[in-house]
């Protein structure tokens, strides 16, 4: 479920950036991609599609560190409005 996989990844992405390691940002981002769109959480659909196409070539910048903020910031507010929902629901 997003709840649990979107701030996982966010993490992975994190750690990557953290160790350098700019493929596997990329790759992340690629794999959260499809979930974000299917939400249509527009906001971070280009942010997402430009760290799967350009994590390598900006390397450690104040670019990727933007983005990965913006990620950060949008994830963790969908993921606290769809878990509030899901405690209505209940």
């Amino acid at each position: 479920m997003f709840t649990d996989l979107a701030p996982a990844g966010l993490e992975e992405i994190k750690t990557a950036y953290q160790a350098n390691d700019f493929k596997k940002v990329g790759q992340v981002a690629h794999r959260l991609h499809p979930s974000v769109a299917t939400l249509g959480i527009h906001s971070i659909t280009d942010v997402l599609k430009d760290m799967d196409r350009n994590a390598e070539t900006y390397q450690a910048s104040q670019h990727l560190e933007d983005l990965i903020a913006t990620l950060d910031n949008v994830i963790t507010e969908v993921v606290s409005q769809l878990r509030t929902q899901t405690h209505m629901r209940s």
